[in-house]
């Protein structure tokens, strides 16, 4: 299966459902079953390829190391999805890191996570 980049999260999800994947048989197995409902509103289909960026561009972004962007996945600041065993960032999730204040002073606190600010 090709990627292109103008295909949608929600286009390559289908078209993973309709192939013949060990996992996708499963899958439409379980959906068919009633053990997995799903619905249309639950597939994002709204998040074209050219929105995800990868670690590398976060770290560059932000100006962190691999350690911080695992911290910041860990925690929960960043929110990611893996995707062939890469870890892919929204644009717009990185925005909003860039716009909060606070998660910006923490990273640039010399101390970092796990220290106490008095």
């Amino acid at each position: 299966m090709d990627i292109e980049s103008t295909k949608t999260i929600g286009e390559l999800f289908t078209e993973f459902l309709h192939s013949n994947q060990p996992l996708a048989v499963a899958i439409r197995k379980a959906v068919n079953e009633g053990k997995m409902p799903l619905t249309a509103q639950k597939i994002n289909t709204t998040t074209p390829l050219e929105d995800w960026i990868d670690a590398q561009d976060v770290m560059q972004a932000l100006h962190i190391s691999p350690r911080t962007l695992a911290t910041l996945r860990a925690n929960g600041t960043l929110p990611f999805t893996k995707l062939g065993g890469r870890c892919l960032y929204r644009k717009s999730d990185l925005e909003k890191v860039l716009d909060d204040h606070d998660t910006m002073v923490r990273l640039k606190d010399p101390k970092g996570y796990g220290h106490s600010r008095s």
